[in-house]
């Protein structure tokens, strides 16, 4: 249980897999961070949950390699914080690949964004199961200059059950193969 940070890789050019579950359940801390990364393959193959107002997994800052997410569940619930942040990784790779049996990669903030990529990388986001729902005012998803890679972006659904705090979902400079939502 982390009360400041699971995982946290920093400048780091090496090959790292961890396959236990990893939680985040006080304000403000964070169940992963890799930022620097720049080489090798760092992968987190267990189940990865936040809750209590956490902070989120935040992949930024990473020049090369590829950061992977492929446990069976990730819930994020986040309340008023960013879910998920992936910002500055050109030359980088991150890939949310969840395996079969579990619920995905399941996304729930009250005014906070729920999944944001920015400033570079590309991202492959795979899996049947894969949401976000956000609460009172916080956007849906923002995608701003990354690359969709050869696998996709794949949710099954994109909720904002308020129509406060503006737009649900920004797309911005999006390059690549495709994003597919099939429950809208």
């Amino acid at each position: 249980t982390a009360t400041a940070r699971g995982v946290d890789l920093d400048g780091d050019a090496l090959d790292f897999t961890y396959g236990g579950t990893i939680l985040a359940n006080a304000s403000m801390s964070r169940p992963v961070e890799v930022t620097g990364h720049t080489a090798g393959t760092v992968t987190f193959s267990g189940n990865i949950t936040a809750s209590n107002n956490s902070a989120g997994i935040n992949v930024s800052n990473n020049t090369r390699g590829t950061i992977a997410f492929t446990g069976q569940s990730i819930p994020l619930d986040t309340n008023d914080n960013q879910a998920v942040t992936l910002a500055n990784n050109t030359g980088a790779t991150i890939n949310f690949a969840p395996l079969a049996g579990g619920n995905g990669l399941d996304i729930t903030t009250n005014n906070g964004l729920g999944f944001g990529a920015s400033g570079g990388g590309t991202l492959n986001i795979t899996g049947s199961g894969n949401s976000i729902t956000t609460q009172t005012g916080g956007m849906v998803i923002n995608l701003d200059s990354i690359t969709a890679g050869a696998s996709g972006i794949t949710f099954a659904s994109l909720a904002k059950n308020s129509t406060n705090g503006g737009a649900a979902h920004r797309f911005n400079n999006l390059h690549g193969t495709f994003f597919t939502d099939p429950g809208s």
